[in-house]
């Protein structure tokens, strides 16, 4: 069925309001790479836009009246092009799908369908390799608006009915801030309906209410690592709702970043400290860390000085190129690069639990110059 949305696509696309990017980016074209620089190097003279009056926080959002299991699902690192796009999206509008598991006993004794989930999470990089609002259009909003099942019929149509739909939230990363945040505040801060899927913020930052006592919040750190005075007031407007609403004990959160904590502890100390720095001020210690940006799937677990443990997963590449996993470090960190000492108060390493694809898979499909 996809193969034959693909080709109606191919043949007539005036007709469904975009206009779809048939080819993937070319990072290493020399044109293609000037004009990103360009576009980069403008982003990075502007003022910081999230404080703009207009890109004003929606209020707490409320997911949590779910009474049994809840579910969402994350993607990140999408809209490279409408093939890889549209593939991910139509996942993601299934009503079911079935569990991948690589033990094939284990998939036959234990087959389980896994539910749409009530809720859709964009942890970033939603176009490439800028931000406007055509490339949203085109490359995002219009492969999305295709992907849903409803409940009435099976194929590309929409529910009718708001009760049908899931919420969708998006946090920027690097390639959404490239050309400046207003087209990701056009495409995501005012309500609109995304194929089935409901928007529901107003700007770049916001918290939500999961069922069972769970949190998410989804932070915007632009192109370098720090939290904005609007955003820190916020969270803390949120932090004080959560203890009121648990004066018993300490509510779970999970954090979406647009990087993961442990690449910014590779690359970026100073954007790992400004975050730390901010949930210290807030009091808070996040359980779950969600992030993309790297295009791999991977568990990490640090502990904290209290004994807690923290859980950090990367999953990106929902349509963009895949990144290799073999010549991952076990622990971070066990070397800096060059890089000073960090300075978080909480030194504990990263560990790599496990990543995807396998190490075999990761050396045959990128060469040896990945290693360099």
């Amino acid at each position: 069925m996809f193969r034959d949305v693909r080709t109606k696509i191919r043949i007539a696309p005036h007709k469904l309001g975009f206009y779809p990017k048939q080819r993937m980016t070319r990072w290493y074209e020399p044109l293609a790479m000037f004009r990103l620089l360009l576009r980069i190097w403008d982003t990075r003279r502007m003022a910081d836009q999230r404080d703009q009056k207009h890109h004003q926080p929606a209020m707490v959002l409320d997911y949590g009246q779910a009474k049994d299991d809840f579910w969402f699902d994350y993607v990140a690192d999408m809209g490279d092009a409408f093939d890889p796009t549209m593939c991910v999206a139509w996942h993601l509008g299934r009503k079911e799908l079935n569990q991948i598991t690589a033990d094939p006993e284990v998939a036959a004794e234990r087959p389980t369908l896994l539910p749409r989930g009530e809720l859709l999470v964009m942890g970033g990089d939603q176009v490439y390799p800028d931000s406007s609002v055509r490339r949203y259009r085109d490359q995002l909003l219009g492969p999305f608006g295709l992907a849903w099942e409803s409940e009435e019929a099976e194929g590309l149509s929409t529910p009718t009915t708001q009760a049908d739909r899931a919420g969708l939230l998006a946090i920027p990363a690097n390639h959404d801030w490239y050309g400046g945040i207003g087209p990701f505040v056009d495409a995501f801060g005012t309500e609109r309906t995304i194929g089935g899927w409901q928007t529901a913020q107003r700007c770049s930052w916001w918290a939500a209410r999961l069922a069972h006592g769970w949190w998410i919040w989804g932070i915007d750190t632009a192109l370098d690592g720090t939290i904005n005075p609007g955003q820190f007031n916020y969270f803390q407007a949120v932090t004080k709702l959560m203890s009121e609403e648990s004066p018993d004990g300490d509510p779970r959160i999970i954090v979406c970043t647009p990087v993961p904590l442990w690449r910014l502890r590779e690359k970026h100390v100073d954007h790992l400290d400004n975050l730390a720095q901010f949930f210290a001020d807030l009091e808070v210690e996040p359980e779950v860390y969600l992030a993309g940006d790297y295009h791999i799937a991977a568990i990490h677990q640090r502990e904290r000085a209290s004994g807690s443990t923290e859980w950090h997963l990367t999953e990106g590449g929902g349509g963009a190129f895949q990144h290799p996993v073999h010549n991952l470090d076990r622990m971070i960190p066990n070397s800096y690069g060059g890089l000073a000492e960090p300075k978080v108060a909480e030194d504990a390493p990263f560990r790599l639990l496990t990543s995807w694809p396998s190490n075999r898979e990761s050396r045959e499909g990128s060469g040896s110059w990945w290693d360099l």
